[in-house]
């Protein structure tokens, strides 16, 4: 769930993204896993969905896979945390994500996608 006041907008980078509604300093928490952020997917469940439901959760919705191998899915608005290879947050632990530097109020919150899925599925996503 994030933990600091943010706003949905039009993002330059992709669709709609997530913006600071407040000025953010390095090492801040942005966001935590809690009860009603996400849902996980079991690696088990996962080979009971149809082919639809697999290509829905690779191509649009997970967010990343956890040390368990469950897809984790946000509800939240960090499911529109965008991509970018220099990062504002980073993840501090599988738990935790911290600003990697300050942020300034209505600056876009992104996030190294690299860093939350596996090589194999983030090498087909970034072409």
């Amino acid at each position: 769930m994030i933990v600091v006041k943010t706003k949905l907008d039009r993002s330059p980078i992709s669709g709609i993204g997530v913006f600071a509604s407040q000025d953010i300093l390095k090492g801040d928490l942005i966001w935590k896993m809690t009860s009603i952020s996400s849902f996980q997917i079991s690696p088990d469940k996962y080979k009971t969905l149809s082919q639809v439901e697999k290509d829905f959760i690779i191509q649009k919705d997970y967010y990343w896979i956890d040390e368990q191998g469950n897809y984790v899915i946000p509800i939240d608005d960090s499911r529109f945390v965008n991509h970018s290879s220099d990062p504002n947050i980073i993840e501090q632990d599988e738990n935790h994500c911290v600003a990697s530097r300050d942020i300034k109020q209505n600056e876009e919150l992104t996030i190294d996608y690299k860093t939350l899925i596996p090589k194999e599925l983030w090498e087909s996503y970034m072409e």
